[in-house]
């Protein structure tokens, strides 16, 4: 989960779905939090009682080279209230990483929905945490949503086809 620690970007469910995740069968899984904002005390608050067993979740401050920090990742979780259009989703799936998220504002002209991503269509911690768990313990669908995902990026949000869709407008 990367973004501005703020109220929007709902972190508070995105630990939730955390703490759902530890008590299912899900593989041996870190998660990380990468951001500052109004929430950061809160949030390394959860991140504290969540952690009292053994680290599962860091939070990080900004990372300057996000293709870099995603290029380890396994799958990019957005769990927000509201969205615009997620540049962290369109990155993600460039970078051939699946992702899965809330289903708000721009997100369905993201994702494919089950072929580059998930999109989780009610706001519900079970389901969140059901789907992802799901995910992460899928190697082979993490797999295949991973190369559908550059293919898609290419396709829609590529400059050159941005270029074309601004001339055509005009």
């Amino acid at each position: 989960c990367s973004s501005d620690l703020v109220p929007i970007k709902d972190h508070d469910f995105f630990l939730d779905v955390v703490e759902l995740l530890l008590k299912m069968k899900v593989r041996k899984a870190k998660f990380f939090i990468v951001g500052d904002g109004s929430e950061k005390s809160h949030i390394q608050e959860r991140i504290k009682f969540i952690n009292r067993k053994g680290e599962v979740v860091r939070l990080m401050s900004w990372v300057k080279d996000m293709a870099r920090f995603n290029a380890g990742m396994d799958v990019i979780c957005l769990t927000s209230k509201n969205e615009g259009t997620p540049v962290s989703l369109i990155e993600a799936q460039a970078g051939n990483i699946p992702v899965i998220s809330t289903d708000v504002g721009g997100v369905k002209d993201t994702i494919r929905n089950l072929e580059t991503g998930i999109i989780v269509k009610e706001r519900r911690p079970e389901l969140y945490a059901s789907n992802l768990c799901d995910l992460i313990n899928d190697e082979q669908r993490r797999t295949k949503l991973s190369q559908n995902g550059w293919n898609h990026v290419g396709q829609k949000f590529h400059y050159t086809t941005l270029v074309t869709n601004i001339d055509a407008y005009y």
